[in-house]
């Protein structure tokens, strides 16, 4: 009774009584058994610090029995996340729901009549509650809830219940993924349906404080609870036959179309597969497939059926199959690995199935273990896996051989640089985090990230990217940008100016004959700028929409005000009040300043990461168009006012220092983070929350400065101004008939020729160049792989004036990756801008450097060899 109503624990408690909470006349024993059973629950629910907090298992969840198939079909084949189809979505869902409904009643029929992944995420759930309870007391009670995307519990059904437990009121919930590898289809399609029903549940009363653990590939215990299944699986085999075991790990296909889109699921995978095979030793030999594919379209393969069959037929029937992207029983173990797989094939004795982790101890372990790391680090979502394959090269191929690398899985040098430029700058510990604001008072000043977008879409990051923190004024650039799309730049003009100010960033600097301010970075701009949004007489509610829509388009995700940021901001605006009260005393803004400095503080107050930051970066640098979207987001115009005006303003009274030291258009924000953008090449973002005296992040602008220097971004650094450019050619060798030669070679030279002063986004392009022409082909994209039997390969530096730092150490690696390929390599280099040092090289990892096309060919066709090129320009 001493707790509210709506409050979890009477919930919990209500829940625990069969909601039996009457006024009634009780016996002894039951007033005796009342006690007892309320002092059990307090016992169990004791609110920590932080607490309560709900663990919303999420999942695909399965039909609990055949009369729920055609339902949970139907609301698979309607997830556009799963396989788009636009506009015809519903119609494409009624057909295949309507055709498949009889034959996956049948298979369920054959696994006892139902999916049992509900009983097992309930179970899963339950225990990890109860273990956290015990090891995360600040955050108990942990209560578990169930939420599937097209099975009931139904994610909707849970987010209402999570309302009326009351988390409405801002309580904390963790939505934790059940998909051990992230993919757009699984875990993202779960997100993508919480942040509808938060849009259609929620109210401005009812607001529940969500953080995400979509991915945890590699998590030790998760591995050693893999491990160990593997382990008491092979003990079932002869000794004698143990080692002769072949593990094929087998995890649910993927649409190339996704795979091409850059979605993390198969890397992330293959980083499972790897450090499970770690654990074990490399004990036998192993093998990655992938099953499960609907449909005609390209999928991840090879199919997991497949490479069975042909095991078998070469006589190979010791097998272990291990579902390592499924942790629960359900049909594509039960049915499509146990019945049509191992069933089919009449070998039960040697091919068999490790048994999924299902209720396993150690990995309910594991499961309590990622909740508690979570919650501990303050993070709002999971670090990305990176995808970069280095450390499993072996990945396909048994412990005895060690055979070398695809091309397609080389390690690119940039993500080690940027961990070097985080390093370089970590020693740095000077400034403060902003004080005059509660949260940014309060951040962990060990955080730091970079992150680098190309104009193309491909994003590079290191250190903490995943950590949200707020825009600050970082978002003054683009609402100015959005002001003069709304206004147009004549009246922006008119209402605010663009010379620098020289004062700090919250003066009132006002032009003495105009009133205006001096330019749109400084408060009074910003402020003047956001009233110009939509229109002069347009609400907070509907400027502040407009302005999340184009910073969530700019970002590529959905973007959201951080309401204590916002509310620990707005309880000390005095000063930006006192601005707002200015300007319209001034005759600059007509509307009611209160609104305008609370509209101001909540688009400050907008939560980002530096992945965010540096792909709405590349926006600029791209003349207003979205790397990966093509959308043009902003007109050119306004792009171009917005650059000159960050080159100028947008390090506030630092702005000369920054144009001198640094020299490309940037602005920063007072919770610790820099943008950056050279048109035409990259965007950039840093984050470390210690800023320094003018506002502006002390290891931030260090790391700024190192990137300059290193990748040659100085827009005034004009000693190279051709453009760089790469030529892919190719030349058929025609060789003497009594030429030996390896048949697999189709005589085809590669010649990728570089012109100009190369710099990292002409070397950035060299390196996809490679991989496409030469890595695996892609089934989905016939020109991907074209060239991958190449006999030989040619660098052509001759046109090449110059090489920076950042480029020559990316073509090092290049050259290094194809020659562990054992590819024969010619660079020509008649003035030695490659700097290649063959001390440096690894063992006779060198490449056959020389000064004109004739020393290549000759090099090429080898000693004795009559081989010329067709092509007559090579």
């Amino acid at each position: 009774s001493q707790l509210k109503t709506g409050h979890p624990v009477r919930s919990a408690i209500h829940k625990q009584l069969n909601g039996r909470l009457v006024l009634r006349w009780v016996t002894t024993w039951e007033s005796l058994l009342l006690y007892v059973l309320l002092a059990f629950c307090s016992s169990k629910t004791k609110i920590g610090r932080d607490g309560p907090t709900a663990v919303v298992f999420m999942n695909m969840g399965g039909p609990s029995n055949q009369g729920e198939v055609r339902d949970f079909l139907h609301r698979l084949f309607s997830d556009g996340d799963i396989i788009p189809f636009g506009g015809f979505q519903k119609i494409f869902a009624n057909i295949i729901t309507r055709l498949r409904t009889s034959k996956i009643q049948k298979q369920y029929a054959a696994i006892g009549g139902g999916s049992p992944i509900r009983k097992w995420s309930e179970l899963q759930a339950q225990e990890t509650c109860r273990i956290l309870d015990k090891t995360s007391p600040s955050s108990a009670p942990h209560m578990p809830y169930v939420a599937f995307r097209y099975a009931h519990p139904l994610t909707e059904d849970v987010y209402s219940k999570l309302l009326a437990d009351g988390f409405g009121k801002r309580g904390r919930a963790v939505a934790f993924s059940q998909y051990p590898q992230y993919s757009c289809g699984t875990t993202g399609s779960s997100i993508n349906e919480f942040y509808r029903c938060k849009e259609k549940l929620e109210s401005p009363d009812s607001h529940i404080n969500w953080s995400i653990i979509d991915r945890w590939p590699a998590h030790p215990k998760f591995v050693k609870a893999v491990a160990r299944n593997i382990e008491a699986t092979l003990e079932t085999y002869p000794v004698t036959k143990r080692k002769d075991v072949t593990i094929i790990f087998s995890a649910h296909s993927q649409p190339m179309r996704a795979v091409n889109q850059g979605d993390a699921y198969s890397s992330e995978v293959s980083a499972t597969v790897y450090a499970v095979m770690k654990r074990l030793g490399f004990c036998n030999s192993y093998r990655l497939c992938w099953q499960s594919k609907v449909g005609p379209q390209p999928w991840l393969g090879p199919q997991t059926s497949d490479v069975v069959e042909k095991f078998i037929q070469k006589g190979d029937r010791h097998l272990l199959l291990v579902p390592i992207a499924f942790t629960s029983d359900h049909i594509e173990t039960l049915y499509e690995l146990d019945e049509e797989l191992i069933g089919e094939a009449g070998h039960t004795d040697t091919i068999k199935r490790a048994e999924s982790l299902n209720g396993s101890p150690l990995f309910i372990e594991a499961l309590a273990d990622l909740v508690k790391e979570h919650i501990d680090s303050g993070e709002k979502s999971s670090r990305q896996f990176g995808n970069s394959l280095e450390d499993f090269s072996d990945l396909f191929y048994a412990p005895s051989t060690h055979p070398l690398p695809l091309f397609s899985t080389m390690k690119s040098p940039i993500p080690d640089y940027l961990n070097h430029v985080l390093e370089k700058a970590r020693p740095n510990e000077g400034g403060a985090p902003a004080d005059y604001i509660d949260t940014l008072a309060k951040a962990d000043t060990s955080k730091m990230a970079v992150a680098l977008a190309m104009v193309d879409g491909n994003v590079y990051s290191a250190g903490d990217d995943k950590v949200e923190f707020s825009i600050q004024s970082i978002a003054k650039s683009f609402v100015y940008a959005i002001a003069i799309e709304d206004a147009g730049l004549d009246q922006v003009l008119k209402k605010i100016g663009v010379e620098p100010s020289g004062d700090r960033f919250n003066q009132l600097s006002l032009e003495r004959n105009t009133n205006r301010p001096m330019n749109p970075m400084i408060n009074a701009g910003a402020i003047t700028a956001h009233t110009l949004v939509c229109s002069p007489t347009a609400t907070l509610h509907e400027r502040i929409d407009r302005i999340l829509k184009v910073l969530s388009k700019l970002a590529g995700r959905q973007l959201h005000v951080d309401e204590e940021v916002y509310k620990a901001e707005l309880k000390d605006a005095d000063r930006n009040m006192a601005l707002g009260y200015m300007l319209k005393a001034a005759g600059v803004i007509s509307c009611d300043p209160r609104e305008a400095v609370k509209g101001y503080v909540r688009q400050c107050s907008i939560n980002v990461n530096v992945q965010d930051l540096a792909m709405m970066s590349a926006v600029l640098s791209n003349g207003g168009v979205h790397p990966v979207t093509q959308e043009q987001i902003m007109p050119h115009t306004s792009v171009r006012q917005v650059l000159s005006v960050m080159t100028t303003c947008g390090m506030y009274d630092a702005a000369g220092d920054w144009v001198s030291n640094v020299g490309f258009p940037a602005k920063s924000g007072v919770a610790g983070a820099i943008i950056g953008a050279l048109p035409g090449q990259v965007g950039l973002a840093t984050f470390s929350p210690k800023i320094d005296a003018r506002g502006n992040s002390v290891r931030g602008v260090a790391m700024c400065e190192q990137l300059s220097r290193d990748m040659g971004l100085h827009m005034m650094d004009v000693s190279h101004v051709a453009r760089s450019t790469v030529q892919t050619s190719v030349s058929n060798l025609i060789s003497a008939e009594h030429e030996k030669h390896n048949p697999g070679c189709a005589r085809k030279v590669v010649v990728f020729k570089l012109r100009g002063a190369v710099r990292f986004p002409g070397a950035e392009r060299l390196t996809r160049a490679l991989a496409y022409e030469l890595g695996k082909p892609d089934p989905s994209d016939p020109g991907s792989g074209h060239h991958s039997n190449a006999c030989a390969i040619v660098f052509s530096f001759r046109e090449v004036f110059s090489l920076n730092f950042i480029a020559r150490k990316l073509i090092h690696e290049d050259i290094t990756r194809l020659l562990m390929e054992r590819r024969v390599l010619c660079v020509i280099d008649p003035t030695g801008v490659l700097e290649w040092d063959r001390s440096k090289a690894e063992g006779d990892r060198h490449p056959k450097v020389v000064d004109n096309d004739t020393e290549a060919r000759d090099y090429i066709g080898g000693t004795g060899c009559q081989a010329v090129s067709e092509d007559p320009e090579w």
